[in-house]
Formats: structure tokens, C-alpha cells, sequence
């Protein structure tokens, strides 16, 4: 995203918040690591993710039979996604945007990584995320 369009659209603040909770998930099993933000000559901004040759779970589905997961394969995912929620909670991460699209397959042993912080916010005492809207 240009960061003409992050200034006409007042997001600086929501992509610095992304980027910092991204920075405090470093290390955590399930997370999708920020490897790198680049920004061009023309102002856009990228977050540089790791590259895996499968796809989201959304478009992983949709090529199997009946477009859903097995019981079995679906079990493999749920239980992951605990885990990475128990971890990312812990740090007071909520990510508030949960959907097969956020959640991408690394292999064909359903390893999967959380990604998309854009709406996350952190929780705490006096949370903020009680006067936000999510996706």
C-alpha cells in the first residue's frame, strides 16, 4: 500500500500497530514471521512474509472433495489454531480476523501460520478493542 493512499486513508496508525504486534508474535510456532518492510521509490509499503508453495486454507479446501476438509484433517488444523491462540494471547494478542483466508498452509502435512495482523489489537485492562469494529 502507497503511503499517499495510508495518508489520505489515516492508517499510520493501524499499520504501526500492526508491525509492532507483528514484531512481538517473533518466534511464536503458528505465526507468520515478519522477515522484512520494504519501501520503494515510490512510497508503497510491503511486509515481506515467508513463501510457502501452498496456498490459504479457504482456496486448499476448495480443490478437495466435497470443497471441505476431512474430520481428520480438519482436527490437524483446529489443534493447531489452539495452540497458536493460547500463544498469541498470552503475549495479549487478539487477531479478531479468523478465516480460512488468514490461515496459510505451509505443507501437505497441514502445517499451517496465522497471518494477517491488520485488525489485531492487544488486550489488557482497559482494552481498546471494546470500542473498535472488526472485519
Amino acid at each position: 500500500m502507497s503511503i499517499d493512499k495510508i495518508r489520505e486513508k489515516n492508517l499510520f496508525k493501524n499499520i504501526k500497530e500492526e508491525i509492532e504486534i507483528m514484531y512481538d508474535l517473533i518466534g511464536i510456532k503458528g505465526v507468520c514471521q515478519l522477515e522484512d518492510i520494504i519501501i520503494n521509490e515510490d512510497k508503497d509499503i510491503t511486509m515481506v512474509l515467508p513463501f510457502y508453495a501452498h496456498t490459504d486454507l479457504w482456496n486448499f479446501m476448495k480443490v478437495k472433495p466435497g470443497k471441505h476438509l476431512s474430520e481428520k484433517d480438519a482436527r490437524t488444523v483446529f489443534a493447531q489454531l489452539v495452540e497458536i491462540f493460547d500463544a498469541i494471547h498470552k503475549k495479549q494478542v487478539m487477531h479478531r480476523d479468523i478465516k480460512p483466508e488468514n490461515i496459510l498452509v505451509k505443507n501437505d502435512e497441514l502445517e499451517i501460520c496465522l497471518a494477517d495482523f491488520g485488525l489485531a489489537t492487544r488486550n489488557g485492562p482497559f482494552p481498546e478493542y471494546e470500542k473498535t469494529r472488526t472485519g
